[in-house]
């Protein structure tokens, strides 16, 4: 078995998966979700450096396999590493292998993430660091360098696109935001600031800039007409002469073939019998696919 080729082509999907790290200790914190592990592709111990070219974002099972390549090419310090990496924490176990020790990495994230003290003492320790002058100059330049590079704003977004589509990630998310807005110190503290930024003149000139540019967007015009669009009650007519049925999306469609909205909405709220003939109701949304295959509002309001 070629384990320096498995270990490459392991190296390899990781970096096209989920990029690099600009390098190890800025890495800590741009994870794409939880449990995943920075490993040196070259270890430190063989000269290897903590640059981002040496860095890769490994899930447990990944960081197991490679350390054990390691172990099996080398031996001797790699050795040491492979048995710290799993004797120090796993030591009831008599055989671990790759599948069992991302179990155990995941179950123990989330025993530790679920223990009220653990949390409170992480955001703590956050709350100091973010108000260090080198945090800050340090996120500052990392924020400036990513909204300058094109592939750094891809992997952001696609590391977004992930934690957007895990579930645990949306239901830690809900709680943080649920739990932070029922902080009265939150709620002052946003009142504060809300009041600091209505009156700061940039902030205003800013955001009158901002709609201007996105009342001429066409997208957010488009954006306008679908939520419009989509908010629309249609109604089925009957005529009481012959059995015809009318089917409208809205008043526009409605006025249009000479009826009106507005009586329309009269005959539908009970307020009077007819109108131009008709019997009115709102109607289904089978009635609308039936009657108006293809219309705009059956995708809009597409059951889920």
């Amino acid at each position: 078995m070629n384990y320096q080729n498995i270990m490459s082509q392991i190296i390899t999907t990781a970096i096209e998966k989920r990029g690099q790290p600009e390098n190890y200790s800025k890495g800590r914190k741009k994870m794409s979700r939880p449990g995943l592990h920075l490993h040196h592709i070259i270890p430190v111990s063989m000269g290897g450096s903590d640059d981002g070219s040496n860095i890769v974002i490994v899930t447990p099972r990944e960081h197991f396999i490679i350390h054990w390549m390691l172990h099996r090419i080398y031996g001797g310090k790699m050795t040491v590493a492979f048995r710290m990496m799993i004797d120090g924490k796993y030591t009831t176990y008599r055989k671990i292998n790759s599948k069992l020790y991302e179990k155990l990495v995941t179950e123990g994230i989330e025993q530790r993430t679920a223990d009220e003290s653990w949390r409170k003492k992480n955001a703590e320790a956050v709350r100091r660091t973010v108000k260090t002058q080198s945090w800050i100059e340090s996120n500052k330049h990392a924020l400036e360098k990513m909204h300058n590079d094109p592939q750094a704003k891809a992997n952001h977004a696609k590391a977004m696109r992930e934690r957007s589509q895990d579930p645990k990630w949306i239901a830690m998310h809900k709680e943080h935001l649920k739990n932070m807005h029922a902080s009265e110190s939150y709620r002052e503290n946003h009142r504060i600031a809300m009041e600091k930024l209505r009156t700061c003149e940039k902030f205003q000139a800013g955001a009158k800039e901002r709609g201007a540019r996105l009342k001429d967007s066409n997208v957010w015009k488009e954006a306008i007409r679908k939520s419009s669009m989509k908010k629309r009650k249609p109604v089925i007519g009957i005529n009481l002469n012959d059995g015809a049925i009318a089917c409208f999306v809205g008043s526009q469609e409605s006025n249009a073939a000479g009826f009106s909205d507005s009586k329309i909405t009269c005959v539908v709220k009970g307020k009077r019998p007819t109108h131009k003939g008709h019997t009115w109701r709102y109607a289904t949304y089978e009635e609308v696919e039936q009657y108006r295959p293809g219309h705009e509002w059956l995708e809009l309001n597409k059951p889920t």
